[in-house]
């Protein structure tokens, strides 16, 4: 299944009322069941009801072109191939994610010549869907001192106290639990995704690229982020990237407002590195100015466009400014039996 924890919020579009009140609507009610051998026919453009922005907006952060309107991309000459997850966000980062599917992803992408896969989608998972016996993440805010810039920020001061709630986040409060998590990758005698992303790495040589995780404090980075420790073979395919925030001033403007609260820029936000340090890298992860897909009350999206970039598995592709676009879309058609793939390429300037 794709999404174990519908029920606690992380599920699918509501394709009855995909918006309300001005928001994202999630069924709580569909696990996004599917069946093991099934064929599946998705290419690597958004889809309404099924996608969100996340990767719209990586996918512009990387690579956006460079033309002189609204904003450009780090990689802004690069291209872009990419893949669909068949899903959003609420996507788990857990076993129950199908190996074939990822693996005919992942291979597309490495076969069409794409160097790096940077994976921007899906949620981590949650203590009902995990290991027996998890303890969950519950945050608590507050200011937090940051005394090598003088200044607070406001985030999780401290490391919370585990819990119980099968709604809370899976806690790797240590590197033993951390451990755990991992089990259950290898524990069912089934392969997921995780072994598709290690297989494509290191049978194609390209680099996977994953979050460390989005919660602060924590002392261990996810699994797919810590693999490489686990499986010390993959290290040299693996990429963990955490947060940090900045302002305008960014890196060296203490004096700079971040997320409208008072702070310095350079603060390390999120999962910490823990023992997946020797392969991370930090990154801005705060007022970011990139490519976006706009939810509207009568139900439907802004208009979606293959974003120029880098190259990424991602959980939607579009675009909202007005960027010129080299866009290839790679179409994965699998029967079972055989695997095609094409690249559709276009080039526009266009205003959405």
């Amino acid at each position: 299944m794709r999404y174990p924890d519908a029920s606690v919020g992380n599920g699918p579009i509501n394709k009855n009322e995909p918006v309300k009140n001005g928001k994202r609507n999630f069924d709580k009610t569909d696990n996004g069941i599917f069946t093991k051998g099934e064929a599946f026919n998705i290419d690597g453009a958004w889809h309404k009801y099924t996608n969100d922005a996340h990767g719209t907006h990586v996918g512009g952060t990387m690579a956006a072109s460079r033309d002189g309107n609204e904003m450009h991309g780090v990689a802004f000459g690069a291209n872009l191939y990419s893949a669909n997850t068949g899903g959003n966000d609420n996507m788990t980062y857990g076993p129950n994610q199908d190996y074939d599917f990822f693996l005919q992803g992942y291979s597309a992408l490495a076969d069409a010549g794409a160097k790096v896969i940077n994976n921007s989608w899906g949620s981590n998972r949650r203590v009902n869907s995990s290991f027996a016996g998890a303890l969950g993440y519950k945050p608590k805010y507050d200011w937090r001192d940051v005394p090598e810039y003088g200044v607070q920020y406001y985030d999780v001061p401290k490391a919370p106290e585990p819990i119980s709630s099968p709604a809370a986040h899976i806690y790797l409060s240590n590197l033993g639990e951390a451990e755990k998590a991992y089990y259950q990758f290898v524990t069912s005698g089934e392969k997921n995704f995780v072994d598709a992303a290690y297989e494509v790495a290191k049978n194609k040589q390209v680099i996977q690229v994953f979050t460390a995780g989005n919660r602060s404090m924590m002392a261990e980075s996810f699994t797919r982020a810590m693999l490489p420790y686990f499986r010390p073979d993959a290290e040299k395919y693996w990429v963990n990237v955490t947060g940090q925030v900045g302002g305008e001033g960014y890196p060296n403007d203490s004096n700079d407002d971040v997320s409208d609260e008072k702070a310095g820029a350079d603060i390390q936000e999120f999962n910490l590195a823990g023992h997946s340090k020797w392969w991370t890298i930090a990154a801005p992860s705060a007022n970011i100015y990139s490519a976006y897909i706009q939810l509207q009350d009568n139900d439907t999206y802004g208009e979606p466009y293959l974003q120029i970039g880098w190259w990424y598995f991602n959980g939607c592709t579009s675009r909202k400014w007005r960027i010129r676009c080299h866009s290839f879309s790679l179409s994965i058609h699998d029967d079972r039996s055989s695997t095609r793939c094409h690249a559709d390429y276009s080039k526009t300037n266009h205003a959405s």
